[in-house]
């Protein structure tokens, strides 16, 4: 069990390993949609945007933009927003399989570890302080802890459920729909095959008005954690996805500096230390007292430029140029000092 209070900050590379790509495989990803014009994706993305001019436009700016992140782009081009959600949710659905999460081949899985250090009699789960503030659009970790559970200890969906619901998880840019676990209705619907293609899309409705065809989030659509891309399943996820902008005084971003600021710990994983990032989490004012992570793919004079921006705040013998995996294991001594109790 984890004792100590701590915020887990996740950036692309901490769900890189179970299938979702970095900034530049995603921004590949993208244009390869654009490209195949006789794809099932392209398809429907015309299908969601309607006006093939814009698609065009996306494809003729993005190609020439001269950095990989999709978030900067809209950012300054907000008339191809529609265009970018419905390409982000189309690139990254596919990727969601729970046979890669739980993949028993590969080594050093820190989902597995994570799990590992949280274990404990199955009263006192909750009581283990930790909380994850993401910026990745997927939702691998909280369906591998999901699934998790339930095969671990024996238990329903709904005790599942019940349990994973006392622990946060602000996706900063939103996510790709709601997740199932987070309505009871909903996990009966699902309760019977999870993760199916049978029940991969769900949807429960006020009134008998239809289907939502606005592009308002409608906060009873739940998509559960599976591969397959229909014009619903993206329609409905895309309304969940937040570019930069939309966002700058959002619950989510007021969630995660309150999360930072009661932290005995915030341990970045995978995170790229945008300069925009951080200001918007305002660690520089945050009043945790202890700051790690890795810097995996960092060259010595970007972390000496990290350490002088924020160096009041981070330590250069916490940050390491190490794999999250080795990183938990044998550095982060926080998670060493939990307990197993039973």
């Amino acid at each position: 069990m984890i004792e100590k209070n701590i915020t887990f900050v996740l950036g692309a590379g901490a769900s890189y390993d179970y299938g979702f790509p970095l900034g530049k495989g995603l921004y590949c990803k993208i244009i390869e949609i654009l490209e195949s014009k006789n794809s099932n994706e392209y398809e429907i993305l015309k299908n969601i945007v309607q006006e093939t001019f814009l698609i065009e436009d996306f494809l003729w700016k993005f190609t020439k933009v001269g950095n990989y992140s999709i978030d900067e782009f809209l950012r300054f081009n907000p008339d191809l927003m529609k265009v970018g959600k419905a390409l982000i949710c189309l690139a990254l659905i596919p990727n969601e399989n729970i046979d890669i999460l739980f993949d028993y081949k590969k080594d050093n899985s820190w989902y597995f570890y994570l799990f590992e250090k949280m274990k404990t009699d199955l009263d006192n789960f909750t009581n283990n302080k930790v909380s994850f503030v993401t910026f990745n659009y997927d939702r691998s970790l909280e369906t591998f802890l999901y699934l998790s559970l339930i095969n671990s200890y024996n238990i329903n969906h709904k005790e599942a459920a019940k349990l994973l619901r006392k622990f946060n998880f602000v996706h900063i840019h939103g996510q790709l729909g709601n997740h199932p676990y987070n309505d009871d209705r909903v996990i009966e619907y699902f309760d019977q095959y999870p993760c199916s293609v049978k029940n991969s899309d769900y949807e429960l409705h006020n009134s008998n008005s239809g289907v939502n065809d606005t592009d308002e989030p409608d906060s009873k659509f739940y998509r559960d954690y599976f591969p397959m891309i229909t014009r619903v399943s993206v329609r409905d996820s895309m309304k969940y996805i937040k570019i930069i902008h939309e966002e700058e005084n959002s619950t989510e971003l007021s969630r995660a500096k309150k999360l930072i600021d009661e932290s005995d710990v915030t341990c970045f994983l995978g995170f790229g230390f945008h300069d925009i990032n951080l200001k918007r989490l305002d660690i520089m004012n945050s009043k945790c007292p202890k700051f790690c992570g890795t810097l995996l793919g960092f060259s010595k004079l970007e972390k000496l430029f990290l350490s002088m921006k924020v160096e009041n705040k981070f330590h250069d013998h916490l940050f390491l140029q190490k794999p999250i995996y080795d990183f938990l294991k044998e550095d982060f001594s926080e998670l060493h000092s939990s307990s197993f109790n039973l």
